[in-house]
């Protein structure tokens, strides 16, 4: 992770039960989702387009 955003990186870890399972990473204004919660909200999205 300090490679890709060429900072020093501090990990915060805490068990969020509504994102089902997965990972959320916040970096800065970046975030990458890879919960099951995130998923199922990008398939509601395109399901209703």
């Amino acid at each position: 992770m300090e490679k890709r955003l060429s900072r020093k990186v501090k990990l915060n870890c805490k068990i969020d039960k509504s994102v089902m399972a997965g990972i959320i990473i916040r970096a800065g204004d970046m975030v990458i989702d890879g919960s099951v919660r995130g998923r199922l909200e990008r398939l509601a999205d395109v399901l209703q387009s």
